[in-house]
């Protein structure tokens, strides 16, 4: 497809097309789409690539629908829609329509005032008077590293004093297009030629198509660090200390941070602000990730001023205080619900005891049932991976 005659051939195609009855038949569409026009090899194959199927960025509804597409879509777990009938037993039984309320929204937390990456919004039912929670988060993971993206474009259009009609789709995966269409894949066009790079089932692309079918990964990093441990300066300078980097910042190169084990025989050479801003791969733990940094959660045993007492915890004494001020409110606007009697989801009134547990100077955090004596941060990184040589492409 990258090569000027492949488009040359699908133009004189086309003008052929142009007198055919059945123009789907011509070319081939009927083939890889319906079942009682494929081979039962190719069909069986095409079952199980689905099961191996990744969720790429740019997905497609198909231009030729075999009718189950968003029958499948419908019943997807990868949108939300202002509707409590997936929630309700009620709902089930008398109906969609007669269970969806509008809903107010009272209150938007964001987890970074610089990003809206992720926030908690708060909802009133209009009908009910019920209170509830919806999360708005940039990507879902699944299985391993693997993920799918969120379209999050209607929710961040509303305010707080909105009022979200019924049946609105609040945010959906880059599965379903603005009608909520769903697509698993792309509408790409293609042809059959003689040439030597497409031997045993290999296939040319353009490098547009390779970044247009792109799919993403959601790498969870744990990093535990101890009491007789630092983080290099990796991404800083000499006036800031700068350990991994800033949320909806790209990591450096693969690495995403490096720790070091404080070994006070070579103190002197070891903590020197050159020494510190260079990675020793023969002492120093390096933890590999590549992407955007787009969350950080960490759980923290030692009391904050304890922490900046010491310069090398400069980055992550700020986002400790970016979390610490996130539960806060989160404690503050539910618990004033909570406490004042209204109807609250079970959700909202988990989220209430988990803000409060967080905050608790008194409550220790534990790590595999076991206490841990200083500091684990999670990182959680969004890598885009374009197709390459490897990659495995099949027919619908």
């Amino acid at each position: 497809m990258a090569l000027t005659s492949s488009f040359t051939l699908m133009k004189e195609l086309d003008k052929i097309n142009e007198e055919y009855d059945h123009k789907d038949d011509f070319l081939g569409v009927d083939i890889l789409t319906f079942t009682n026009k494929v081979d039962s090899v190719r069909g069986s194959m095409l079952s199980n690539m689905l099961q191996q199927s990744v969720c790429i960025k740019s997905s497609e509804p198909p231009r030729v629908f075999t009718r189950y597409e968003n029958s499948v879509g419908k019943y997807s777990s990868s949108y939300l829609e202002n509707d409590d009938s997936k929630y309700s037993e009620v709902g089930w039984k008398k109906g969609k329509e007669e269970i969806a309320h509008p809903k107010k929204i009272v209150a938007i937390i964001p987890k970074y005032e610089f990003s809206n990456n992720y926030y908690l919004m708060v909802l009133k039912d209009t009908v009910t008077n019920e209170y509830s929670i919806k999360e708005r988060k940039i990507a879902e993971k699944l299985t391993e590293s693997y993920c799918y993206l969120y379209e999050n474009d209607v929710i961040d259009s509303y305010e707080v004093g909105d009022i979200i009609p019924p049946h609105e789709t609040l945010f959906h995966s880059t599965n379903f297009d603005d009608a909520m269409n769903y697509g698993f894949g792309m509408n790409i066009p293609a042809c059959y030629m003689i040439n030597n790079d497409t031997i045993e089932d290999a296939v040319e692309i353009s490098d547009d198509l390779a970044e247009e079918m792109a799919d993403n990964y959601l790498h969870e990093v744990e990093v535990n660090i101890n009491t007789n441990d630092l983080l290099i300066n990796l991404y800083g300078d000499k006036k800031h200390y700068k350990c991994f980097p800033d949320i909806n910042e790209e990591t450096c190169g693969k690495v995403l941070l490096a720790r070091r084990r404080i070994n006070y025989d070579n103190a002197l050479f070891d903590l020197k602000d050159e020494q510190l801003m260079n990675i020793n791969y023969n002492g120093d733990k390096v933890f590999y990730c590549s992407g955007k940094l787009v969350d950080v959660d960490i759980f923290c045993n030692v009391d904050i001023e304890t922490l900046k007492e010491n310069r090398y915890n400069e980055q992550i004494v700020k986002y400790i205080e970016y979390q610490n001020k996130y539960y806060e409110k989160i404690k503050k606007v539910l618990g004033k619900l909570i406490n004042s009697g209204k109807k609250c989801t079970d959700d909202l009134t988990y989220l209430y005891r988990r803000a409060c547990d967080f905050t608790d100077p008194d409550i220790r955090f534990r790590n595999d049932k076991t206490d841990f004596d200083h500091i684990i941060i999670r990182f959680r990184i969004l890598e885009n991976c374009p197709l390459h040589i490897g990659s495995k492409l099949a027919g619908r």
